[in-house]
């Protein structure tokens, strides 16, 4: 009887840490899915600031989503996208472009989060 106690709270054990594990993977491929996207609507949002043709656009979305994938705080690309929005004459101040960088983020995180549940029904 009492073995049968230890394998049944061993087994739920093993559920609860599978279900953590799978919860985890879910959480991380969100926030890298998040990620990728906000990169390229910042990336589209700041040419379409600039003034660039839809070619110019994709391309200029791709350069910034690229460099998401090695800036993990965001400081070169806030770099970049200020130092190319200047070029361009855009006066931008860096809380601005931080305000809509976190606008956008949220926006894809909850575009991401549209599409998973949609899958799921």
């Amino acid at each position: 009887m009492q073995d049968d106690k230890k394998k049944a709270g061993k087994k739920v054990l093993e559920e609860r840490k599978r279900a953590f594990e799978a919860k985890y993977q879910q959480d991380e491929e969100i926030r890298f899915k998040t990620r990728i996207r906000a990169s390229k609507l910042v990336g589209r949002w700041a040419a379409a600031q600039m003034g660039l043709n839809d070619a110019e656009t994709s391309a200029y979305a791709k350069d910034v989503t690229e460099l998401g994938f090695s800036d993990a705080s965001g400081d070169k690309t806030v770099a970049k996208l200020l130092a190319d929005l200047r070029t361009a004459g855009k006066t931008i101040d860096e809380h601005k472009l931080r305000t809509e960088i976190l606008r956008l983020t949220m926006q894809a995180e909850e575009q991401i989060m549209n599409e998973i549940l949609g899958e799921n029904e």
